[in-house]
């Protein structure tokens, strides 16, 4: 497996790093993997929702 990197970037900031399984690399019938697509996806939007929550009240 290749070794990931989070992108650069010039400047203060913060850094953050949160893991998502890599859908692409399911296995099985187009359903199943569909659906491992879609939990993944549905993953990232709850991930997102509270990160934007969380720093909109900082």
């Amino acid at each position: 497996m290749p070794t990931r990197h989070c992108p650069c970037f010039p400047g203060a900031g913060e850094r953050l790093h949160h893991s998502f399984e890599d859908p692409a690399a399911a296995v099985g019938a187009t359903e199943a993997r569909l659906a491992v697509f879609r939990r993944v996806r549905d993953e990232i939007d709850i991930w997102l929702g509270e990160f934007v929550a969380q720093t909109s009240h900082a």
